[in-house]
C-alpha cells in the first residue's frame, strides 16, 4: 500500500516535512512514526496478507486512543477503515483526530474530529472542539445515514483549503462542506474508539496520510493598530499589526502635515507586531495632526496602502503645580503636585520661619507626584509657616519655581477617644448644585489625624475618611464631602475638606452616620429623620456638648446659603443653663408625669428628687429619655396641688436647685365648662371698627388646676351623621381655679394677642387666663345656631346648644356680640342662663362676664326654696337680668317645677318641669310664657316636687319682686 499512497501523494503540492504516512506495512505501529496513548489495546493484524491497525480493546466497554505529532492545519487526511458486527451509536464508534493542541485525546484540548456514531445515527460528522469534549463541541458539517450495514471497509478524506473551507468525502463521494478558520495550529493526529464489551476487536484502520501546511500563508497586508504623540520620547509613535520590512523603507514614508519629515525613525518589536518612533526635536503645540504613511511593507511582501491618520497631540508645555503642602508629623511634611516631578534634591524647598530639611524620603527615585521632607527640627503646634519651592522640573522639564504655599501645623496627632471629634452637621438631600457632606468638629485639646477614622451609614460598610494624614486641631471644623470641587462652588472656600475614597449616599428619608476608629471603638453617631430637616437644608448641631443621639440637638440651618460647612453652625445655641420643669400631669390617681426641656443626667432621677407639697415623696421615678419625661409613682391617691423637684441636671451637669409646678389633674365632667360664646364676629375691612376672632372661652370651676392638653370639642353633626372636631393647642398648659382660657382663631398673618387685643382692649392683661390660639380663619361655629360638646378623651365636660334667640329681645343683628354664660353652676342648656354681653367691645374674652347676677349666701337656716335676687331688672344692662330660684329636695330623681303668679292670681309662666338632685335652680328672666316683658310688680312663685308616680313631695310658696329703673 505504500506505493499506492506515494502516487496519492504526488497529486498535492505540499512540502514533505508536512506529511504523515503510514500502511503499517513495517508490522510495527509504536515507531516511525511514534504512537502514544492506550497502546496496551492496539494490535497489527492481517486482511488478505494485507497488514493494518485493529483495536484490542478489554472485554468491558471502554475508550481507546492513539495520537502522533502532526503540525498540518490545511491540506489533506485520508484513511481507510474497518469494522464488523458494529452498530453505530453513541455507545460504538470513532473519531479521527485531524487537528489536536495536546496528545490526551481524552483530555480537554482545541482542534477539529470526524466522528462516526452518534445518538445511534449512522451519519459521518465533522465537529471543532473548543476544551471539554462534553460540552464544547461545535457541529459543523453531517452526511446523510449511509453506514447502514453492520459491517464494512472505506476510505474516508478531508480536504481543508487555506481558508478554511472544509470537504469531506467518503469513497471517492462528497458527503458534505464546511466552513470554519477558528484553528491553525496543530500538534497532533490521532485515532478515538468507544466501544462496547462485544466491539472490543471490532474496529481497523488503514493507509493513513496527512499532508498540507504547518501554518497559513501570510496574504494579510499589515495595519496600523494605533498612532499617538508621546513627548517624553518627542516622537509620534505608531504601532503596526506585525513586522515590517524595514529594508525597504523610502526616504518618504512618513510626513507629519505642518512639522513635515520626521528627523530620525527609531523601530522596535512588539509582541502584537513592531512599533516605529517619528522623532521631531521640537515639541508641537497641542492640536490635531495629519500623519501620512506610504511604500510600507510586511516581511511577506505585503504593502500598507498609502494612508493618513489624525494624531490628536496633547503637549504639556505648562510647569507643575503645587496641590498641596500638609505636616504628616511636627518633623514630616508632604508636598503633593499634580504631575509626576523630580523633587529629591532637599535645594528645591525652604521653609520660613526657618526649618531644615535634613533628607528627602524614599530618594533618589523615579519621578512622582509625592515628596515627604524630613526636618531637623519639630514644628511648632499652632504656628504657621510658609513652604518654597524653585527649579522642580516634570518629567518633559517644564519647571516650577517662586511658588510660596502657607500652612499650619495643628500639632502631633494623639490617640482618639469617644467625643473627642463630634459630629457637627448633615446635609442629607441636597439641591442639584451642592453635595452630600457632613461636618467634624473637634473638640479635643488636641490635634487628630482623620487616617484613623472611618464612617458609615445604616449599610454598615465603613469608609476611611482620608487616605493620607490629615491633622486637625483644636476647635477645628472639617468638611467630608462626596465631592469636593461641588462642595466649594456651592459654599466657597473650605479650609479643612476631605474627599474619602468612596461614598454612601444619604437616604433622603432617614439614615444614620456613625463615626468609629479603625478599630471598631465608636467616636460619635446620629441618626435623622425626614421631619427633623428640609429639603436643600443641613442639619446642624446645636450643642457640640449634648449627645448627637438627641432629635432636640439638631435643627435646619437658618443661613441663607441653606448650609454652614467648616464655619460656626447657623443654629449653634448651647445649653448654658440648668433644665426647666415644664410640667407636672396628673395621669391616673397614683401617676404623675414630668416634662422637662432637655435630657437629664440619669443620676439627677430618683424618688428623693421629688416632695408633693405635703411632704409626700413618690415610691418610684422613671426617667423616660425619648419623651424628656420623668414618670412618678405614689403609693396612695393624689390630692396635692403642687410639687416640688430638687437639683435636676442635665448632661452637661449644670443643676437646678429647685422647680414647682402646680399639678394639672385631667378635667372631670362639671370641671370645665363654656362660658363665653362668640359665634358671629364683626369682620368687616371697610367698616371702620376692626375684626373680631370667633371664640370659646372656658372656665375652670375645680379646686385644682386642669391639664387642658388633649382637650377637643365637635359640633352637631351633619346629614351624614359627621361633625367637625377641634383639638385645643394646649400642650402643657394648666388652667388654676375659677381662671379661664381662651380658644380662638386668628389669622396666619397676625399675632394672636395683638389681633385679640384690638379687637377687645385690654382684654389680654387678665392675670391667669390662658390663651389658645388656633391659625385658622374660624372656629366653624354656625351663625344659625351649633352645639358644642366639650370633651376630653372618651368624657363630655360641657355641651351647649346655643341658637341666636338666647341673646336679648330686640336684637336684630348679633354681629360682634357674644353669648355670655349668667351663672357657672346653672344648667348649660338653658337659654335664661345665656344673655347678651353687654360690654362696649360686644364681649370680655379671657375676663370675667360682663353679665353678672348677684348672689347672697345662703340662709343658715336653709329653707326648701329661696329666691334671689328679689328684686330683680331685666332690663338687659347685664345686671340681675334673672332672677334664680333655688331649691332643695328631700330626695333626688324627682321632678321639679315653678309656676308663677302675677298679683291678680293669673299664672302667667311655667318653669320646668325638669329632672333635679337633691339641689337644683330654675332661672325667670321675667318674661311671660309667649317671652313677652312683664310688669313690675309682686309675683308669686308656686313651687312643687313630684315624685316618679306624680305625688307631691313638696309644694313651697314665695314671693319675688320685678323691678326697672325709673327714667
Amino acid at each position: 500500500m505504500l506505493r499506492a499512497l506515494c502516487v496519492l501523494l504526488g497529486l498535492y503540492p505540499l512540502s514533505l516535512h508536512a506529511q504523515l504516512i503510514e500502511s503499517f506495512d513495517d508490522g510495527d505501529f509504536l515507531n516511525h512514526p511514534s504512537w502514544q496513548g492506550t497502546t496496551a489495546y492496539w494490535t497489527i493484524d492481517f486482511q488478505n496478507n494485507n497488514p493494518f491497525l485493529r483495536t484490542q480493546g478489554p472485554s468491558a466497554a471502554d475508550t481507546l486512543f492513539l495520537s502522533t505529532p502532526s503540525q498540518v492545519c490545511w491540506g489533506v487526511w485520508q484513511l481507510t477503515f474497518y469494522y464488523e458486527n458494529v452498530n453505530f451509536s453513541n455507545f460504538n464508534g470513532f473519531r479521527i483526530y485531524l487537528m489536536s493542541d495536546t496528545a490526551d485525546l481524552l483530555a480537554p484540548l482545541r482542534g477539529y474530529f470526524v466522528q462516526l456514531g452518534t445518538n445511534n445515527s449512522d451519519e459521518i460528522r465533522l465537529y471543532r472542539q473548543d476544551g471539554d469534549p462534553a460540552t464544547r463541541r461545535i457541529l459543523l458539517g453531517r452526511s446523510n445515514p449511509l453506514l447502514t450495514e453492520t459491517q464494512g471497509k472505506h476510505t474516508l478524506r478531508i480536504l481543508r483549503s487555506e481558508t478554511g473551507h472544509w470537504t469531506v468525502s467518503l469513497d471517492g463521494q462528497v458527503l458534505f462542506e464546511a466552513q470554519d478558520a477558528t484553528y491553525w495550529h496543530s500538534r497532533f493526529f490521532g485515532l478515538w474508539v468507544k466501544h462496547t464489551a462485544t466491539t472490543a476487536q471490532n474496529y481497523g484502520f488503514d493507509d493513513l496520510l496527512v499532508a498540507g501546511e504547518r501554518e497559513r500563508p501570510d496574504r494579510t497586508p499589515p495595519r496600523i493598530l494605533s498612532a499617538l504623540y508621546r513627548q517624553q520620547l518627542r516622537a509620534f509613535v505608531l504601532h503596526f499589526s506585525e513586522a515590517m520590512d524595514t529594508t525597504r523603507l523610502a526616504d518618504d514614508a512618513f510626513f507629519v502635515e505642518r512639522l513635515g519629515f520626521p528627523e530620525s525613525q527609531r523601530w522596535s518589536g512588539d509582541p502584537l507586531g513592531q512599533v516605529v518612533q517619528l522623532i521631531f526635536t521640537d515639541i508641537p503645540p497641542s492640536g490635531i495632526y495629519t500623519l501620512y504613511a506610504r511604500s510600507l511593507y510586511d516581511l511577506a511582501g505585503n504593502p500598507l496602502g498609502d494612508t493618513s491618520l489624525t494624531v490628536v497631540a496633547r503637549t504639556d508645555t505648562q510647569p507643575p503645580r503645587l496641590r498641596e503642602a500638609y505636616p504628616v508629623n511636627s518633623q514630616q511634611l508632604n508636598v503633593h503636585f499634580d504631575e509626576p516631578v523630580y523633587g529629591c534634591d532637599p535645594a528645591h524647598y525652604q521653609i520660613a520661619p526657618p526649618q531644615t530639611i535634613a533628607t528627602i524620603l524614599d530618594c533618589p527615585s523615579s519621578p512622582r507626584p509625592d515628596y515627604t521632607l524630613q526636618l531637623a527640627f519639630p514644628l511648632t503646634a499652632g504656628e504657621t509657616y510658609r513652604l518654597q519651592l524653585t527649579h522642580i522640573a516634570d518629567t518633559v522639564g517644564n519647571l516650577l519655581t517662586g511658588v510660596t504655599y502657607a500652612f499650619t501645623f495643628p500639632g502631633d496627632a494623639q490617640p482618639i477617644a469617644p467625643g473627642d471629634v463630634v459630629l457637627n452637621e448633615v446635609l442629607y438631600a441636597p439641591t442639584e448644585d451642592a453635595t452630600e457632606f457632613f461636618e467634624l468638629y473637634n473638640r479635643s485639646p488636641h490635634a487628630i489625624d482623620l487616617q484613623q477614622l472611618q464612617w458609615y451609614d445604616t449599610r454598615r460598610q465603613p469608609i476611611p475618611l482620608s487616605q493620607r494624614p490629615f491633622l486637625v486641631g483644636p476647635e477645628a471644623y472639617v468638611v467630608i464631602a462626596q465631592d469636593t470641587a461641588l462642595l466649594e462652588r456651592a459654599f466657597g472656600p473650605i479650609a479643612y475638606r476631605v474627599q474619602p475614597p468612596s461614598w454612601s449616599a444619604l437616604n433622603n428619608d432617614g439614615d444614620a452616620v456613625v463615626l468609629v476608629r479603625a478599630d471598631k471603638v465608636v467616636i460619635d453617631s446620629m441618626a435623622y429623620t425626614a421631619v427633623m430637616g428640609k429639603p436643600g437644608y443641613s442639619l446642624e448641631r446645636r450643642d457640640p456638648g449634648l449627645p448627637a443621639t438627641i432629635p432636640e440637638n439638631w435643627a435646619p440651618s437658618d443661613a441663607p446659603e441653606r448650609a454652614t460647612p467648616g464655619r460656626v453652625n447657623s443654629r449653634y445655641e448651647p445649653d448654658l443653663r440648668a433644665p426647666l420643669l415644664l410640667f407636672a400631669a396628673v395621669r391616673d390617681s397614683t401617676t404623675v408625669v414630668l416634662t422637662v426641656d432637655e435630657p437629664l443626667h440619669p443620676s439627677a432621677v430618683h424618688p428623693d428628687a421629688f416632695e408633693l407639697d405635703d411632704g409626700t415623696r413618690p415610691v418610684d421615678a422613671i426617667w423616660q429619655a425619648e419623651q424628656q419625661q420623668i414618670v412618678l409613682r405614689f403609693a396612695a391617691q393624689l390630692r396635692q396641688r403642687h410639687l416640688t423637684a430638687r437639683q435636676l441636671c442635665d448632661l452637661k451637669n449644670q443643676c437646678r436647685a429647685t422647680a414647682t409646678r402646680p399639678l394639672a389633674y385631667p378635667p372631670a365632667p362639671g370641671s370645665l365648662i363654656i362660658n363665653e360664646i362668640l359665634y358671629a364676629p364683626r369682620a368687616n375691612p371697610y367698616d371702620g371698627y376692626p375684626d373680631q376672632p370667633e371664640y370659646l372661652e372656658l372656665l375652670n370651676r375645680a379646686a385644682y388646676y386642669l391639664d387642658l392638653e388633649g382637650l377637643y370639642w365637635t359640633n352637631r353633626p351633619n346629614e351624614l351623621g359627621r361633625a367637625d372636631t377641634f383639638y385645643l393647642p394646649a400642650r402643657f398648659q394648666a388652667l388654676a381655679p375659677d381662671s379661664l382660657a381662651l380658644v380662638f382663631s386668628v389669622p396666619t398673618s397676625s399675632d394672636p394677642l395683638v389681633f385679640l387685643d384690638e379687637a377687645f382692649p385690654g382684654t389680654t392683661q387678665q392675670p391667669g387666663t390662658v390663651w389658645l390660639p388656633m391659625r385658622r380663619s374660624s372656629l366653624s361655629l354656625r351663625n344659625e345656631g351649633d352645639v358644642v360638646h366639650l370633651r376630653y378623651r372618651a368624657h363630655t365636660l360641657d355641651a351647649v346648644a346655643y341658637a341666636p334667640s338666647w341673646h336679648q329681645k330686640g336684637i336684630r343683628d348679633a354681629t360682634g356680640l357674644a353669648l355670655e354664660r349668667l351663672l357657672p353652676d346653672g344648667p348649660s342648656n338653658d337659654p335664661t342662663n345665656w344673655t347678651t354681653s353687654p360690654d362696649p367691645s360686644g364681649g370680655t374674652p379671657g375676663r370675667p362676664n360682663a353679665a353678672q347676677v348677684q348672689r347672697t349666701q345662703w340662709p343658715t337656716q336653709t329653707p326648701e326654696l329661696w329666691i334671689t335676687p328679689s328684686p330683680f331688672s331685666p332690663d338687659g344692662d347685664g345686671t340681675d337680668d334673672v332672677t334664680i330660684l333655688h331649691f332643695r329636695l328631700p330626695a333626688t330623681g324627682t321632678v321639679a317645677q315653678a309656676q308663677i303668679f302675677d298679683s291678680y292670681g293669673r299664672r302667667v309662666r311655667t318653669l320646668g318641669p325638669i329632672v333635679a338632685g337633691a339641689e337644683g335652680m330654675l332661672l325667670w328672666d321675667g318674661r311671660d310664657q309667649e317671652g313677652r316683658e312683664l310688669p313690675i310688680g309682686l309675683y308669686v312663685v308656686l313651687f312643687e316636687a313630684l315624685d316618679a308616680r306624680g305625688g307631691r313631695l313638696l309644694t313651697r310658696k314665695a314671693p319675688v319682686v320685678l323691678a326697672r329703673p325709673l327714667h
